[in-house]
């Protein structure tokens, strides 16, 4: 074995950590941890470290994936909990020990300042009581994507989610638009009490992690969480104020000069989607075949590349993108790190915005793409 060689062979692909527990992983981080260091060995090291880190993280997101596209299997709720409560949360306590180690040697190499700038942020937040309480947010997120992505709703016979609504609060009949939103309401009012308990025990586990990390509240805490080091929360709230200011009164006149067009004495919230002028509402495509087509051309034609990389992904299974039963709302993209690949969910439904919400998503991939050539995860 030649120096800097891992004690412990790494698998050769994340499949070989889809079923493990905590103590599967926890020898990889100490041996990691107890490896003799120095400035000769450390790129190999740092090398090793993230190649562990990219099949576990890899192994995660895959569990994530898999259970926002079908929150009522069980086996995907187990994996997902798996990692989010358990896994995850105790690993990045041992990621900080990593990390005192790589800041105590004094690490330093060009084209990396940003990467030992984060490192140095996140040990600065880390608490150990942190961590049982992370796992617990996780653990309330992951019920928050069952309840939700259980709704359903009875439209004309047929059995619909509240998202496959969102067509009809385009109809020109404003009876149908009302029908619509006060349906697509339904579910979330039925289900009030529950919802507004998860929110309310995500509120007290999260306010509680930023007062432990030496925060007024969970806002500044999470605002340094995210490395956002070029403004700060009070830069947010005066440009909070500004959009008060200046883009309020745009949206009031905008507002008012829809109520015109569209001869009501009161704007309602199903009138804000239907096109003012008594059109028909736009139809991009009327399957996620025609939606994949037609994305690839408009990424062909503002690069070859953007076109290719969303093929790779379409050829890879990697893009869940229409809306169904059981299925998390929202829409993500998240990244693959081991594979050197990203992957997007979303719920189509048929509306223009879809669209802008596949090449909103779209961005966040190629972005992935293209930053998979950096040297560490």
């Amino acid at each position: 074995m030649e120096d800097g060689d891992s004690v412990i062979a790494l698998p050769d692909s994340p499949e070989a950590f889809k079923e493990a527990t905590w103590q599967d992983v926890l020898p990889y981080y100490e041996e990691l941890a107890a490896r003799p260091l120095d400035p000769s060995n450390v790129e190999a090291w740092l090398a090793d470290w993230s190649s562990f880190e990219a099949l576990i993280a890899e192994a995660r997101n895959l569990a994530n994936f898999a259970y926002s596209c079908d929150t009522a299997n069980p086996e995907l709720e187990a994996a997902q909990l798996r990692f989010g409560t358990d896994i995850s949360p105790k690993a990045q306590e041992q990621r900080v020990r990593l990390q005192a180690r790589l800041v105590d040697l004094g690490y330093e190499r060009a084209g990396l300042e940003m990467m030992v700038r984060r490192i140095k942020n996140e040990m600065s937040l880390f608490r150990e009581a942190n961590v049982q309480l992370s796992a617990d947010v996780s653990r309330l997120t992951t019920e928050w994507a069952k309840v939700s992505g259980a709704m359903t709703v009875e439209w004309e016979g047929e059995e619909k989610t509240p998202a496959q609504l969102l067509p009809f609060l385009e109809s020109t009949d404003r009876g149908v638009r009302e029908r619509a939103f006060r349906l697509r309401a339904k579910p979330y009012i039925e289900q009030r009490e529950t919802l507004a308990g998860l929110f309310d025990r995500m509120y007290d586990l999260r306010q509680q992690i930023g007062l432990n990390a030496g925060f007024k509240n969970f806002r500044d805490y999470i605002h340094q969480e995210k490395n956002r080091f070029d403004y700060t929360p009070a830069d947010c709230l005066r440009f909070q104020d500004a959009v008060e200011t200046a883009v309020l009164p745009a949206v009031k006149r905008i507002h008012d000069r829809r109520r015109r067009q569209m001869g009501v004495d009161r704007l309602r919230p199903w009138d804000l989607n239907v096109d003012p002028k008594g059109r028909a509402a736009l139809q991009p495509f009327g399957d996620i075949a025609t939606l994949l087509d037609r994305a690839r051309d408009i990424f062909g034609r503002v690069d070859p590349d953007f076109r290719g990389f969303f093929q790779k992904m379409e050829d890879a299974r990697l893009l869940d993108l229409e809306n169904r039963k059981g299925k998390a709302p929202g829409a993500y993209c998240d990244d693959l790190p081991y594979s050197k690949m990203p992957l997007i969910v979303m719920n189509a439904v048929g509306i223009d915005d879809d669209v802008r919400t596949l090449l909103h998503e779209s961005g966040h991939a190629f972005h992935c793409l293209e930053a998979v050539q950096l040297p560490l995860v």
